[in-house]
Parts: structure tokens; C-alpha cells; sequence
């Protein structure tokens, strides 16, 4: 249930109708805002071409009237929110209005857009070390601040706030700050897991990248399961290649589109991204510019290319 995407809905009644209607299972669950108290609803189900938990939470919902609390054994703390209703329906309204401009009186495509559509608040990822959370900091550099929490002896997590404003060693980036996005890993220790663990999740994606990634090389499957942070135009993504190579971060930089000049030279600027092994389970891209000071073999950058 860790391996989620969360989105914030301003109003939740058509999408739990939807889901009745069209006999998709799903869990309903309650809870008081732990920032402001709100009662809060939330509906979980499986993306069926994933196998990832879409969550869709709100504090307008008439049809969730039956929907119980969480049960011990769900790690209730990883599972609420962590912002104030107010910020998440901010959040929501931004997104609205730079689609379709400022609400009239008398705009009904923008309250139905805006009720309607889901708004992405988190991304959760189960692990069995959420303290390596840190290397968002420590290791990809990021202007963050990690947040680590044990509520129970059965569950851990972390979590960083990851605003799209968020910079790299202290410089700002481009975005909306006031926009909330949290990366969350979740160790649920109650959690059933049947004959697969994430531990053995873990050290099979570890090794797979041990096998076929490196220095500067390689690719696997599992890089497609990433989450892309664009770094900003303040640090060129060659700042990193030290870095990863000193924590022994397999990864693999391309330019993007299809650069098919001669070979790059130092002080040239193309957009590319670093793809990494990241944290855990979770591969990470860093999506920014390379100026080819230290990445002067990277390659273009193809959908389904092998490497």
C-alpha cells in the first residue's frame, strides 16, 4: 500500500461514485487532519497497469459517510496528510487557474474542473531503511529537510517536502512555492506481505543494478520506476557525476532529444538528466543541463533505448 501515488481532490463524491458504478474495488477510510482537524476522507485503489495504490484524499465527501478509520496496522501516521486543508485546496486552485485563468462569477467549467480533478500532494515508496532518506540531502544535494518518525514499533517513515520551488545546495529553482509535493518512505513492520518482502524487493533491484549499472554506464529495468527532479538552471548536472561516484550511486547521464552533433565540448549547454539508482528500491533522474566539463560521452536520450 506504500508504493502510492496521493492526490488531493477538492471534492470526492464523483470520483467514489465512479468507482462504484464501474465495480472497482477500492478502501475508504476517515481521519481528522492532524494539521487542523478537518475530517478527512481518502480512497485507495490499484492502477491494474502498475500494480502502484492511487490515493485520492478530500475534505468534501457526502457518499463517505460509511468509511471507517485506520487500523492500527496501517501505519495511520504515514497515511494522513501532512499539510493543512487550506494549503491543499490552495494547492488545487493554483493548478486550476494556470490552466484556465482566474474564476468568474458565473464560470461553471472552472468550479467543475476545479472540484473534479486530482492534484498531486505525494509520492510514497516502502523501504526497509527510510533513514537513507537523508541522501536527498547528502548525497543529490537537494534543499531539503528529511523528516524521520517511528510512531509504533511496527512503523517507520520518512519524508521530505519537495516544493517546486525546491533548489539545489541552497539555489532556488524555478516553481510555485507555496506547492506541496512530499516524498515519503514508509516501513510498515504490521504490513501482510505474503511470500514476497520488501527487503527481498530491495536487494533484487540493488543487484540488478550492481550487475548491468556504474560509473557513467548501464541501465535496467528498473530506472523506469523513478522519480524525475528537475535540479534548476543554477548547477549543471556534471556538478554531480564526484558525488555519485564517491557514495557509489550507479548512473547513467543523457542528453535529451537527439544531439547528434560531434562530440560535446566543455562550456557547450544542452538539457539532459543524470539517471540514478537513488534510494532503496527507488531509482532517481536529475533532470537539469550538462555543460560537459566532466559528462563529455553522454548520450541521446530515446524512449525504450536499452542504455
Amino acid at each position: 500500500m506504500a508504493n502510492a501515488l496521493t492526490f488531493w481532490v477538492p471534492r470526492l463524491d464523483t470520483n467514489v461514485e465512479n468507482l462504484r458504478v464501474h465495480g472497482v474495488s477500492f478502501l475508504g477510510r476517515s481521519y481528522a487532519n492532524p494539521v487542523d482537524g478537518r475530517e478527512t476522507y481518502a480512497v485507495y485503489f490499484v492502477n491494474p497497469f502498475t500494480g502502484g495504490v492511487i490515493e485520492l484524499h478530500s475534505a468534501d465527501c457526502t457518499r463517505c459517510a460509511d468509511f471507517k478509520g485506520y487500523e492500527a496496522n496501517e501505519c495511520p501516521e504515514a497515511a494522513t496528510l501532512h499539510w493543512s486543508t487550506a494549503e491543499l485546496d490552495d494547492v488545487a486552485l493554483w493548478g486550476r487557474e494556470d490552466v484556465l485563468g482566474p474564476p468568474g462569477d458565473d464560470d461553471d467549467d472552472f468550479v467543475l474542473y476545479y472540484n473534479e480533478t486530482w492534484n498531486l500532494v505525494r509520492i510514497s515508496f516502502p523501504a526497509t531503511r527510510v533513514e537513507e532518506i537523508y541522501k536527498l540531502r547528502q548525497v543529490f544535494g537537494l534543499d531539503v529537510d528529511p523528516v524521520v518518525k517511528a510512531p509504533s514499533k511496527d512503523c517507520s517513515f520518512s519524508n521530505a517536502r519537495l516544493n517546486a520551488s525546491t533548489g539545489v545546495d541552497g539555489a532556488p529553482a524555478a516553481g510555485n512555492a507555496s506547492t506541496p509535493l512530499e516524498l515519503q518512505f514508509v516501513d510498515n513492520r504490521a504490513a501482510a506481505h505474503g511470500n514476497l518482502t520488501v527487503k527481498m524487493f530491495e536487494t533484487y533491484v540493488a543487484q540488478l543494478h550492481g550487475k548491468l549499472m556504474g560509473e557513467d554506464f548501464g541501465w535496467d529495468r528498473f530506472i523506469d520506476n523513478h522519480v524525475g527532479l528537475y535540479v534548476g538552471d543554477y548547477v549543471a548536472l556534471d556538478a554531480w557525476k564526484a558525488t555519485l561516484d564517491a557514495a557509489g550511486v550507479p548512473y547513467m547521464p543523457h542528453v535529451a532529444g537527439s544531439f547528434t552533433d560531434d562530440a560535446p565540448q566543455a562550456d557547450q549547454v544542452v538539457a539532459g538528466s543524470i539517471w540514478t539508482a537513488g534510494i532503496g528500491g527507488l531509482a532517481i533522474e536529475l533532470n537539469g543541463y550538462f555543460d560537459f566539463s566532466e559528462f563529455t560521452n553522454a548520450s541521446a536520450f530515446f524512449f525504450c533505448h536499452p542504455t
